[in-house]
């Protein structure tokens, strides 16, 4: 999936970035981390949230929240 520099989510990196600087960064990478989950349940249900089609494996069933200690932090994570 390329990286499209309107997408709201990138636009919300750059924001937390620009406004805190490196001590944004936790909240940066919890953003790309949980939006990375995202893109690979789709890829492995072979369709996008709300999608039909007939390629679909599965279905999503809501998400578990998750804390992953860093060195950078401690991050809240959405898990599918």
């Amino acid at each position: 999936m390329p990286l499209n520099v309107n997408d709201t989510k990138f636009l919300d990196i750059a924001e937390i970035i620009c406004e805190e600087g490196l001590s944004g960064i936790d909240k940066a990478v919890q953003i790309i981390i949980n939006q990375a989950m995202l893109i690979e349940r789709d890829r492995h249900l072979k369709a996008q949230r709300y999608e039909r089609t007939p390629e679909r494996v599965s279905y999503a069933n809501g998400f578990k929240p998750k804390q992953l200690k860093t060195r950078i932090g401690k991050l809240e994570l959405s898990v599918p």
